[in-house]
């Protein structure tokens, strides 16, 4: 059977009388609340004894329904205001809970809408709240469809409201049976969102059902796909309903950070998601695929080969259009390069080290980027030297080339900043290595002069200028104290003596700073 596909198209909700009476209402008690507030209430008051007093052959079902959906659009007001907050489980209690069992769908549904707009109140009774949890948590069994969508959406509230998660616990697996259901029958951002609320609020606890919810999730997203590209009426709900099967998939694997096995186990079902959405047909969705990526390199007991398969998609990305992205881009680079150092290292096939090094030479000698563009890039090249120690020393020249020549051109401190650390983290790579270098490109007195002015510069209050983070100051001393280490001929003692003082004085600011 076709997923039947709930969505809001903005067009259609422009000239829909429910939407125009709910702004209505909406600015009516906003602009004119005074006067009119009161009056409206008792409005609906009315409406709610009419129906109670009728007897069922004539109740007036359609206007009971306005009712709800009014007293849910001015929830907020209503929250706030005197005497109405005080009375709002009364009114609950007696004109939408019986709701629930109405054998009149379209008021089950709305039931359930309004419940989910009030879960947040403070109940005088925690029965009326379980109970209404439980009305809603029935809704999702519902015969009809539209009962079932908008009690996901209430329950999504009660779930946050929940203060005893025990009332939920029991029935967790049955809970999430019938959200498995519901996957395949609709699409609908709400049903995503609820469910990562559950697994927000539940953490590790999701463990024994984390394989079955990303599996449905990734149904799901390949349903939401298919539609978008299938009918163009539906592509932005369907690409909103593909975002938030994601995200749902993100929270899921930090619910089970800990639990490193199950990442083995949900690699395969995320792996063709991955590979389709790293390429330029994944643009609107790429952050959030990235940070999946993120989660299975870094939390995975090992990086596979399929894994690893992900590394050049990623890299033509960012040479071909995703330079906005290079951030989010940096995270699972650096998780390839810190925790698979010995594949990254040995593999020519393809080369990865020459693939960073195509991607970072490009940012950085691309004349068009601006100093904030290219933040990654320095911080990659840190990676790179501390995590492949005493591997990569035919590195050390062109990094250091390329690092230098963008320093020259550099305005913005925390760049300038990032730069230099970079040399300072390849004088911890190899001290004696990367000065010879700096002599060789006649550059070492111009670089320690930059490198202790910079330490030295300090706003009118006091405040560093430069390396301000802890981060900042722990890889200068590293750097600067790998110097110290060298043979006595290497530094001139004018020079030496500048960089202990500056060693010292970074080590005392880190201590004031850690304290």
């Amino acid at each position: 059977m076709m997923p039947f596909f709930l969505h809001t198209d903005i067009i259609e909700d422009l000239y829909s009388p429910r939407t125009a009476a709910m702004d209505f209402v909406s600015e009516l008690v906003r602009k004119r609340g005074k006067g009119n507030l009161q009056k409206f209430i008792q409005f609906i008051v009315e409406i709610f004894m009419r129906y109670n007093e009728a007897s069922i052959e004539v109740k007036p079902y359609r206007q009971k329904d306005g009712a709800l959906l009014a007293i849910g659009t001015l929830c907020d007001r209503l929250k706030q205001t005197d005497p109405y907050k005080a009375e709002l489980e009364r009114m609950l209690v007696q004109h939408v809970f019986p709701e629930f069992s109405s054998h009149v769908g379209h008021l089950r549904a709305k039931a359930a809408w309004v419940a989910g707009q009030y879960a947040h109140i403070t109940f005088s009774d925690q029965d009326n709240f379980r109970k209404a949890m439980h009305c809603v948590i029935s809704g999702l069994r519902d015969p009809e469809l539209p009962v079932r969508v908008d009690s996901v959406f209430a329950l999504r509230s009660f779930v946050e409201a929940c203060k005893d998660l025990d009332e939920i616990r029991p029935i967790l697996p049955q809970l999430l049976d019938e959200f498995f259901k519901l996957m395949g029958e609709v699409e609908n951002e709400d049903l995503v969102f609820t469910l990562e609320t559950i697994v927000d609020r539940f953490g590790e606890e999701m463990a024994p059902y984390a394989l079955g919810l990303c599996q449905s999730l990734a149904a799901a997203f390949w349903r939401c796909m298919a539609s978008s590209e299938a009918d163009d009426e539906v592509e932005d709900s369907g690409a909103l309903a593909a975002v938030g099967c994601l995200r749902a998939l993100s929270t899921i694997l930090e619910s089970i950070s800990s639990l490193p096995h199950l990442f083995i186990q949900i690699e395969p079902t995320l792996l063709p998601i991955l590979r389709r959405m790293l390429t330029s047909d994944g643009q609107d969705v790429y952050e959030e695929v990235l940070e999946i990526v993120s989660y299975l390199t870094f939390y995975s007991p090992t990086i596979s080969l399929d894994m690893w398969s992900l590394w050049p998609l990623m890299m033509e990305a960012l040479n071909d259009w995703a330079i906005d992205f290079f951030e989010n881009i940096l995270v699972p680079l650096d998780n390839y390069i810190s925790r698979g150092t010995e594949h990254f290292v040995t593999c020519k096939d393809p080369d990865y080290q020459q693939s960073l090094w195509k991607g970072l030479s490009s940012v950085m000698t691309d004349q068009n980027m601006e100093d904030s563009d290219i933040v990654p890039a320095p911080k990659l090249i840190e990676v790179f030297f501390q995590n492949c120690k005493g591997q990569v020393d035919h590195w050390v020249e062109p990094y250091l080339r390329l690092t230098i020549d963008r320093l020259r051109r550099a305005e913005k401190p925390y760049l300038k900043s990032l730069l230099v650390q970079v040399i300072a983290n390849v004088f911890y790579y190899n001290p004696s290595l990367t000065l010879a270098m700096l002599h060789k490109l006649g550059v070492a007195t111009e670089i320690f002069n930059l490198w202790f002015v910079m330490l030295q510069q300090v706003k009118k209050s006091g405040k560093r200028v430069n390396f301000k983070r802890e981060h900042d100051k722990k890889v200068c001393c590293l750097g600067l104290t790998s110097l110290i280490g060298l043979p006595a001929n290497h530094i001139p003692a004018e020079a030496l003596e500048r960089i202990f003082k500056a060693t010292l004085e970074l080590l005392v600011a880190y201590k004031e700073q850690v304290a």
